[in-house]
């Protein structure tokens, strides 16, 4: 992991107005793989900045300026116990990198279980206003998948999200909960308040600690649910929004993808088929609930990876 002077550098590199994720993410690699750290880079004269890394004169103006919310934040981030990961760090999930190349996080604020980052993992993602027998399904199948010892990999919604964070952990199993808004405003949802804890789940984001939830931010954690998990279960989507995008996404980036398909599907599944149509494996769910083992063994495929922060859990 970084240093604490590293640690402030990149929250001041995330705050440079013109220096996109993708941006930041070649600036970091490209000077690690020189020896300069990101506290040196921000040490840097602007004319060196443009000269070693191609960036434009406006951000590389602005990258030498101080900015103390970048202190602030950290101290926050540290009593916490939240780390911070970029891509040249060990810890970063290499399996993240593989799938998603430089549209991969260049930062990720991550609490809990830490190993859970490079853990066989499966993505359950699904409607706000999934049905009773949506959410029922989910539970037992993230159950399954406990009791089959893979993590569980999905936001932190209501409906689907919830469910398979609720299911999985209740199962004595393991999940991680990527958001679409800043860790810092990061809270345990009732139903989840009393069952997770630092050795049990991961709390992981990728915008700054500070952020609240945005569309375009739940659409960009979306590639990040995936990115980090070996096959995905689709419970119910609708013909368009985050399950949907999700879902596509992960047909295109060779994903193994599994969807639900209802003999009479809720109006919260109406996308199912469609996802179906696009090349997503069909699962039926029997009367007590669906066989994950196709699953698990695509996921384990798939799989390319094998100090917790109690205070942002309670």
């Amino acid at each position: 992991m970084t240093t604490p002077e590293d640690n402030v550098a990149i929250l001041r590199l995330m705050q440079v107005s013109g220096l996109g994720p993708k941006t930041l993410h070649r600036l970091l690699v490209r000077a690690a793989d020189v020896g300069i750290t990101p506290a040196d880079v921000v040490r840097l004269q602007p004319s060196v900045l443009q000269k070693r890394f191609a960036l434009k004169e406006e951000i590389c103006s602005e990258i030498p300026k101080e900015n103390r919310d970048a202190e602030t934040v950290n101290a926050a981030l540290d009593e916490r116990g939240v780390a911070l990961l970029t891509a040249t760090d060990p810890e970063y999930p290499a399996q993240l990198l593989t799938r998603l190349g430089e549209d991969a996080p260049a930062v990720l604020f991550a609490a809990g279980s830490m190993e859970l980052l490079n853990s066989l993992s499966v993505a359950c993602v699904g409607a706000r206003d999934a049905s009773e027998r949506g959410l029922t399904l989910t539970s037992t199948a993230c159950r399954a998948l406990a009791n089959a010892r893979v993590n569980v990999t999905s936001g932190y919604a209501n409906g689907v999200d919830l469910a398979a964070h609720e299911g999985v952990v209740a199962a004595g199993g393991t999940t991680t909960i990527v958001l679409a808004e800043g860790i810092l405003g990061f809270r345990p949802k009732a139903p989840l308040a009393d069952h997770l804890t630092a050795q049990n789940s991961l709390i992981v984001s990728q915008f700054w600690p500070a952020a609240r939830w945005t569309q375009y931010q739940a659409m960009q954690r979306n590639r990040t649910i995936i990115g980090l998990s070996g096959a995905m279960l689709i419970v119910e989507s609708g013909l368009d929004g985050g399950t949907f995008d999700a879902g596509t996404t992960a047909i295109r980036l060779g994903l193994p993808v599994f969807a639900i398909r209802f003999d009479n599907p809720p109006e919260s599944a109406a996308g199912n088929q469609a996802l179906l149509d696009r090349g997503a494996f069909s699962l039926a769910p029997g009367s007590t609930g669906i066989d994950v083992s196709s699953i698990v063994t695509a996921c384990r495929g798939g799989q390319s990876g094998s100090s917790p922060a109690a205070s942002l859990f309670g």
